[in-house]
């Protein structure tokens, strides 16, 4: 009787696994760039892998700029067993990811508006491969794949702690929630929000 070794049949395994694609956005520093196949190479640090892929004679400039720089892929991406990323195929759009600082002076959602009476600049960050925004005396950590997922968690974050503690009855309340709602009334001037 034959046995197979461990990474026989490791690789057995992973060639009867379809591997599963989706078109998702990767980010990643960039560590090489092949001028002339059009190819570059993000590390994604999840993974610790290098991802290569394709971009067109539009995208060249920037790709340039940002050589050692972080940029966010999107496309069709291939999944590993743990749905992590593996190959990117069909690159539909690169970009470089802005950490500038984010000024919030309003929270818009489809229910109305929250306007601060003093914007906060919040400065992200870049860390396990997402686009992080911290608010600590709220206590919001927002985070996306892309700046603008990570400015919409910290959005729809926002309004949560709104509608859960600044429109809550005072005694339906602890005393630490009555602190945060009234802290909450206090950094919003005008609130157009629908309590539904």
């Amino acid at each position: 009787m034959t046995t197979l070794s461990p990474e026989t049949h490791q690789y057995i395994s992973k060639l009867l696994v379809e591997p599963t694609a989706e078109e998702m956005t990767v980010s990643g520093r960039l560590m090489r760039v092949f001028l002339d196949q059009h190819k570059l190479g993000i590390l994604h640090e999840q993974t610790n892998r290098i991802l290569d892929c394709n971009y067109s004679s539009e995208q060249e400039e920037l790709v340039m700029s940002n050589l050692k720089g972080i940029i966010h892929v999107t496309g069709m991406v291939e999944l590993d067993a743990n749905d992590l990323p593996e190959k990117i195929k069909d690159v539909v759009d690169i970009r470089a990811l802005d950490l500038s600082p984010l000024l919030l002076q309003s929270v818009d959602t489809a229910e109305g508006r929250l306007v601060l009476k003093q914007a906060e600049s919040i400065q992200p960050t870049f860390e396990d491969g997402r686009v992080v925004f911290e608010l600590p005396i709220l206590n919001i950590i927002a985070s996306g794949a892309t700046r603008e997922e990570a400015v919409e968690e910290l959005a729809s974050d926002f309004i949560w702690l709104w509608k859960e503690y600044a429109l809550a009855p005072c005694e339906e309340l602890s005393q630490d929630a009555n602190e945060l709602a009234e802290y909450l009334r206090g950094m919003v001037e005008e609130a157009t929000m629908e309590s539904g």
